[in-house]
């Protein structure tokens, strides 16, 4: 990207060549947050236990990122956008085995990290 006065940017816009946004997949209802983040995110193979028990390990939102909340005794979805002062997730059994979408404030206090 090369820069001139009329299209320069902010200096990080300078030199970001791409972003990279992962493919968030399609996936059942499922009455568990956890099956169905991993669905989404094609990680079905992998362990992660309960929602209660993941540790966030970034404070800050990225598309296809896993988010902890404190809702219930613990619930976690997938980032879907952020901007602003919002994030935007799907997630599965907030609303009992149903798919929804939430935006939340970045500073509500339910949201624990990301990971």
């Amino acid at each position: 990207m090369s820069a001139s006065p009329a299209n320069a940017g902010t200096y990080s816009q300078q030199y970001v060549e791409s972003y990279y946004v992962p493919t968030l997949k399609r996936a059942a209802p499922s009455c568990s947050c956890i099956t169905y983040s991993k669905a989404v995110l094609g990680r079905s193979n992998e362990v992660w236990g309960n929602a209660w028990n993941l540790v966030p390990t970034q404070k800050d939102p990225i598309v296809g990122a896993v988010i902890i909340t404190s809702d219930g005794p613990g619930h976690v979805g997938v980032v879907t956008s952020f901007g602003g002062k919002t994030v935007t997730f799907t997630e599965s059994n907030y609303i009992p085995c149903k798919i929804s979408a939430r935006t939340l404030s970045l500073d509500d206090p339910s949201i624990l990290g990301y990971r």
